[in-house]
Order: C-alpha cells, then sequence, then structure tokens
C-alpha cells in the first residue's frame, strides 16, 4: 500500500509526528470516515491536545500541515521518484488527495526499508491496492491520470449523486448565502429583522431605518461583504471535489443567482439561518421548513420544521446547548434534492440553522461513507441496484466543537418527495 510505503520510508523515520498526521488522515479518508478530518480531531487525536483546543488560536495543526506537505515533496523527488501514486495534503485544507502518473524509462530499484529492499512486483501491488482502496472510498482525485472528466469521479456514491448533476461543458451553480448587514461609521454591525437591502456602500435611507437604530449619530451604508465561517469550508470542500473530478463551477452569491441560471443550470445553495428565507419564498423544500420566531430577540432561535412528521415523531429542530456553558453543541441542516423551475433542472439546498450547520451539510454531502449511509435511508433495497432518489429532503444532526466547528454529521429524518410541479 503506497501509504504504508511512505510512512516506513527512511525520509520519514525522523518525523514520528509527521508520520501520525500521515496516517490519520489517510486512514480516516480511506474507511470512508473523511468528515471525521478537521483541525480540531488532528490536534486532540494526532498531537494530544485538551479537548478545549481552540483552532482559531493555536497553529500546531497549520504548521505541521506545512511541514507534512514539504516532507512528502521531499519523499517523491528521492525515495518516490518512481511511485506511480501520488500522496499529498492540498494547501487549505486537510483531507488527502491520490493521483496516478506516469512513470517513465525504468524503475528504481526499491529502496531498502528496515533493512530489505522490496521487489518491484510488491510495489506495483501496493500501488493497485490503494488506487482501489481510493475509488471504493470515494477520495481518488486524478489530478495527472489523463482520465477524461467523464470518467474522473470515483466509483460508489458521491460519484452516483454528483455525476447526476454534472452536464458535459455546462457549469454547476455553487451560490453561498451572504446577508446583507446594516454598518455605521464606526463599524458597528446590525442584522434587524425586515432591514431593507441595498448595494455595498450606498447609504440607508433614514426613514427605513427601525427606531432603535435611528438613536445612533451619522448614517448607516449597506454591507453584504461578509458570510458565515462555515459557508468558506464548505463552498471549498464542494468545489474542491467537482473541480477535481472534471466537472466545471461557478460560485456566486445567492442573491445574484439569476432565473436564467436555475433555467440552464444545477444550482446548490450553501446557506444558513435567517439567510434561506429568500429560498423559502421560492418554495424549493415541501417536508422541511426554516421558521424563525414569531417575536422577541431571534438570535439561534430558528427552527427547522417537519410537516409530515407523524405522532410520536419529532415535529422540529432547533440548535442545542451545552447546559453548563451555554455553548453551542449541536445544529441541524437540510440537504435536500428539490425540482428546479423547469422539469429539467434540479437545486440542491445545504443550509444549518448556524454556519456550523451547513458546514456539516457539505462535509457530510461530498463524503462517501455518509452518502453510502443516505442512500440506504433513502432507498429500499432492490433491483440491481439502489440509486438515489431524484428528489429527496432530509434533516442532519451537526455536532459542533467550540461552539462553530462542525465534527460529525448524522442523518435524522427525511425521504423521498415528489415534484410540486
Amino acid at each position: 500500500m503506497q501509504v504504508r510505503r511512505i510512512l516506513e520510508s527512511a525520509t520519514f523515520q525522523g518525523s514520528p509526528q509527521l508520520k501520525a498526521f500521515l496516517e490519520f488522515v489517510t486512514t480516516e479518508a480511506l474507511e470512508g470516515r473523511a468528515g471525521n478530518i478537521s483541525e480540531y480531531a488532528i490536534a486532540t487525536r494526532v498531537f494530544g491536545r485538551r479537548d478545549d483546543f481552540d483552532p482559531t488560536s493555536a497553529t500546531v495543526v497549520r504548521t505541521q500541515a506545512y511541514r507534512l506537505r514539504r516532507k512528502l515533496a521531499e519523499y517523491y523527488q528521492e525515495e518516490g521518484a518512481a511511485d506511480a501514486i501520488l500522496v499529498d495534503i492540498p494547501k487549505g485544507h486537510y483531507y488527502p488527495a491520490f493521483s496516478t502518473r506516469e512513470v517513465t524509462g525504468p524503475p528504481k530499484a526499491a529502496v531498502a526499508v528496515n533493512g530489505s529492499a522490496r521487489p518491484s512486483a510488491r510495489l506495483i501491488l501496493g500501488a493497485l491496492l490503494l488506487f482501489a482502496s481510493g475509488v471504493t472510498a470515494g477520495w481518488v482525485v486524478f489530478g495527472r491520470s489523463g482520465l477524461p472528466a467523464a470518467q474522473a469521479l470515483p466509483e460508489g456514491a458521491v460519484a452516483q449523486f454528483w455525476g447526476s448533476l454534472a452536464r458535459p461543458g455546462q457549469p454547476i451553480v455553487v451560490g453561498y448565502t451572504n446577508p446583507v448587514y446594516l454598518i455605521n461609521a464606526s463599524g458597528d454591525l446590525f442584522l434587524p429583522r425586515g432591514a431593507p437591502t441595498g448595494i455595498r456602500g450606498e447609504m440607508v435611507p433614514k426613514d427605513a431605518l427601525k427606531p432603535p437604530l435611528r438613536l445612533f449619530p451619522g448614517p448607516f451604508y449597506f454591507e453584504d461583504g461578509f458570510t458565515g465561517t462555515g459557508e468558506v469550508p464548505a463552498v471549498h470542500r464542494l468545489t474542491s471535489l467537482l473541480e477535481k473530478s472534471g466537472i466545471p463551477v461557478l460560485v456566486k452569491r445567492s442573491r445574484t443567482v439569476t432565473v436564467e441560471d436555475l433555467r440552464n443550470h444545477d444550482v446548490v445553495f450553501l446557506g444558513s439561518g435567517s439567510a434561506m428565507q429568500a429560498l423559502q419564498n421560492v418554495k424549493f423544500l415541501q417536508r422541511f421548513q426554516f421558521q424563525s420566531p414569531g417575536s422577541g430577540p431571534g438570535l439561534w432561535r430558528n427552527s427547522i420544521v417537519d410537516h409530515d412528521a407523524g405522532p410520536g415523531q419529532r415535529r422540529s429542530y432547533v440548535l442545542e446547548r451545552d447546559p453548563a456553558t451555554l455553548s453551542l453543541r449541536t445544529d441541524y441542516a437540510v440537504f435536500a434534492v428539490l425540482p428546479g423551475v423547469i422539469p429539467s433542472r434540479r437545486v440542491v439546498l445545504m443550509a444549518g440553522l448556524s454556519t456550523s450547520g451547513t458546514q456539516g451539510a457539505a462535509e457530510y454531502a461530498t463524503s462517501e461513507h455518509h452518502l453510502r449511509r443516505l442512500l440506504r435511508a433513502l432507498v429500499l433495497q432492490g433491483g440491481e441496484k439502489a440509486e438515489f432518489p431524484r428528489y429527496f429532503e432530509a434533516v442532519l444532526r451537526v455536532d459542533v466543537a467550540k461552539g462553530l466547528d462542525a465534527v460529525n454529521s448524522t442523518f435524522v429524518a427525511g425521504g423521498p418527495v415528489l415534484p410540486s410541479h
């Protein structure tokens, strides 16, 4: 196996922490648990940091990831110069990427490991085993294999789900939410309910401000230059999978997605909380609905309502807090594939009650392990092979660390839905 060959190489023998780092992320990915890979998980499970580790203030994982990338490059320049399988940790995240390359010229002699040389046939077998494992897990990235885009997605649930949305020469539109805030000259941000919207930097009409904001001196301006912390890794995770699989992607702010986009493309919306209200007005969702509190403060009080819940079943999902600290520990998200504005197009929705739920939904939707479990939950086994229904709605439970980081997602409710038009 290629990963084992790297771990046992002379290049890595003096770097036990980097070996542990590489072994953890590759094992989680190849065994279908890529959703467990996060900066927090690496810090606590690989480097022995305490449960209160804060990724925002400590750089140990980012520093070690930089060292690991350099060490892998060193390995492939020397001992692994003739290896056909490449293992890398791309910049920007900690998920391993596997790719193949053609090796020209006679292969170099096998490097001695633990005092003995391995025959070339065994190296070839190890490479083939890794390749097969990577395809099964859904995490092989064909960077230099020369395969056409139609073959680039690995076989499995990931390929079935995202491959069904891929159309030759037509990008999938990915729209992420970025709410319109009101900002004053002091830089104070406000997101009042029912606030007007406008172009960034444009002055808010005084009569459009609600009474509390009218007490502030000076003008207010529209500001939509922010998005949720979870939306950033969500967009990156999804677009990385699609682009490396040969599927073109067009990323837009969700408020700039047009009717023409919905007519000409399949569209993925990533967002959270009240930012989903505009989509709700389009009536995409049927079974589940995002609901805001009717009165009183609305911070972290949104809910997902299940209109099809039967007797004894849970009818709504809300953010859950740690009883001792009141920090957020559980989010919920909707993951759905819904009819678009015309029958040939579809809309994919990944929307959390908060930004953490959106991140968890995106990680779930790009994980072979999780999509297989979802497929089993949505479809009764029968016939030659199970397939995702064309339309479905699901609610996911997203476990949260440090009040923000999505660490695991689980299917809790949902099923196929029929088109409403």
